[in-house]
């Protein structure tokens, strides 16, 4: 049965890099690994007053094996939109897959790349 995971995205308190945190109680920076099951429904939300201003893309960094489509805002028109996506139902394994964002309007777009890990 599909589930829904949320990860919480907020920037570093000593760099640009992102903190991350999600609904199943891990957190750290770009190395967080996040537990997913094929079908599940993958939320990114960002935290208030976080400091990253906006989420302007999230893609699967290796062969598009991990979503069913590359995730998009829920709301296209708020900077500050969630992003969700769907598990693909024959992905597997551990991929890493590209969060790119914002600190300010305007500012210039970074990239972090955390990992989603395949329950079987």
């Amino acid at each position: 049965m599909a589930e829904n995971v949320t990860i919480y995205i907020s920037k570093q308190s000593d760099n640009d890099g992102l903190h991350l945190s999600d609904s199943e109680g891990h957190q750290g920076d770009n190395t967080i690994t996040t537990d997913v099951a094929p079908g599940d429904i993958v939320t990114w939300s960002l935290v208030a007053n976080g400091g990253v201003y906006q989420i302007t893309a999230i893609t699967d960094e290796d062969t598009n094996n991990l979503f069913v489509s590359n995730p998009a805002p829920t709301d296209p028109s708020n900077p500050q939109s969630s992003w969700t996506g769907t598990v693909k139902s024959d992905a597997s394994g551990s991929e890493s897959y590209s969060i790119s964002y914002r600190l300010s309007a305007g500012g210039t777009v970074l990239t972090d790349d955390p990992d989603l890990q395949i329950k079987t």
